[in-house]
């Protein structure tokens, strides 16, 4: 048996997010051994779940096969040999918080072939191998961990504007629940402290002004800007744009210059945005890195995020949180794709071909309380899920979750007729790809639409 402990300061939940993605073995794994991941990504993590390798042992390739035996996140999970080197391997991974961040546990049970012959012959040479292993284990990880010295395992104090809304009061209840302490600049305190009573502090603001609210910045741990009217709100009439456009920029611009007078800085700013703002890009991934596009959502993400990226020359960490098209049952854009198909008039929209970058709000919500806690997350960070489907490929699952036929497609020129240059929105589309999070290690709650839909509707 071999075991190793190691602390890494960094929040479990990011640490666990590393370890538990296959893609991220090859960085922890000595060269010599020439380890290749077989199995295509991104690989979901889950009980069961089948992983294959190769590595080279004295020159010569193996193959090697492992199933995932146990999955509890963020606390641990074991892998198993199914076929490879050994005649039994099991891998236990424990993730433990401490007060220096979180302690890594491997305890590795292994024998050789040939029982009590394979042991006499090589016994002494694997142990020591694997020794040596594992001690290059922990000289890289700890290089891709260095120490942070502002890492502390504590009670965050968060400042959240736009709380109140479809996701905002979704993330209000995580952050509460994990016991951080949410103060939230709303235009509505008394309804704030009607629903979470004593567990917030409600503080008014206009999204606009300077007020008291801004003493409230003083040494924040983050701040989190989710303000914005509903882009579906209504026609995309000519006054219409413009309060979209003034409800992010005018608020995200009076944050970051609140943020500008503190004098114990806060150390995060993660501002929404969407993946609009890539525009209609039905070629190709969009993840975080592609270019943006063209048309009134692009140009509105693109002013929001720059005036969010003004808060980096003060010394912020600042995310770019790029959120795709929202799934819940009590609001966002699945109430009303799914009204047709309730009335059994259900279908695609349009071509169908559009790509539709969906994510469940449990995912949304996971994913900023992932990247607070991930410090090394930082610029445009998709929020989408893992799985690309077109907007007929959704319509289908939709069907399949309300037991609804998918088969009245809602023409484009209808769509454009009802709802003007909007109709923009649902009639392109993108491949928004959420690689910075799958790299960081994320793990998605549901990562297929039907896995979310199933959820929703169940």
């Amino acid at each position: 048996m071999l075991r190793q402990e190691q602390i890494i300061r960094r929040s479990r939940a990011e640490v666990f997010g590393f370890f538990s993605r296959p893609e991220n073995l090859a960085k922890v794994t000595p060269p010599r051994l020439g380890f290749e991941l077989l199995t295509p990504s991104p690989i979901t993590m889950k009980e069961a779940a089948i992983i294959d390798y190769r590595i080279h042992l004295l020159g010569a390739p193996v193959r090697w096969r492992t199933m995932i035996t146990s999955f509890d996140p963020p606390h641990g999970f074991v892998d198993t040999q199914l076929t490879g080197p050994y005649s039994f391997w099991h891998h236990t991974h424990e993730f433990e918080e401490v007060p220096e961040g979180t302690l890594v546990r491997d305890t590795v049970r292994y024998a050789l072939p040939l029982g009590g012959l394979g042991r006499l012959v090589a016994g002494a040479w694997v142990e020591a191998d694997l020794a040596n292993i594992f001690r290059y284990r922990r000289k890289a990880v700890a290089s891709l961990f260095p120490d942070d010295a502002n890492f502390k395992e504590k009670a965050m104090n968060i400042v959240l504007a736009g709380g109140t809304g479809f996701i905002g009061a979704a993330l209000i209840d995580a952050l509460v629940a994990r016991g951080d302490k949410v103060t939230l600049l709303t235009r509505h305190p008394d309804a704030a402290r009607s629903r979470w009573g004593a567990k917030i502090t409600p503080l008014t603001w206009d999204a606009k002004n300077s007020g008291d609210w801004v003493k409230a910045l003083e040494g924040a741990d983050a701040v989190i800007n989710l303000c914005g009217e509903n882009i579906a709100g209504g026609r995309w009439t000519p006054a219409r744009k413009l309060a979209l456009i003034k409800s992010r920029v005018d608020s995200t611009r009076a944050l970051v210059a609140a943020l500008s007078t503190t004098t114990k800085r806060t150390a995060t700013l993660i501002n929404a945005s969407a993946v609009g703002f890539y525009g209609n890009a039905p070629d190709g991934d969009s993840t975080e890195s592609a270019s943006q596009g063209r048309d009134f959502l692009a140009a509105l993400c693109g002013q929001w995020e720059r005036e969010a990226l003004a808060a980096e020359p003060l010394g912020l960490r600042v995310v770019l949180a790029r959120i795709g098209i929202v799934l819940e049952e009590d609001g966002g854009a699945l109430a009303k794709m799914a009204l047709p198909f309730k009335m059994f008039a259900g279908g695609r929209i349009g071509s169908g071909k559009q790509g539709f970058p969906w994510i469940h709000r449990d995912d949304v919500v996971g994913a900023i309380l992932f990247t607070l806690d991930s410090s090394r997350l930082t610029g445009p960070v998709n929020l989408t899920g893992p799985a690309f489907v077109d907007n007929a490929q959704f319509s289908a699952a939709l069907g399949r979750a309300l037991h609804r036929p998918s088969w009245a497609p809602a023409p484009a020129f209808a769509i454009r007729a009802v709802l003007g240059e909007m109709a923009d929105m649902l009639l392109g589309g993108q491949r928004a790809a959420p690689k910075k999070l799958l790299d960081a290690g994320y793990q998605f709650k549901y990562p297929t639409p039907d896995a979310a839909l199933t959820a929703i509707y169940q």
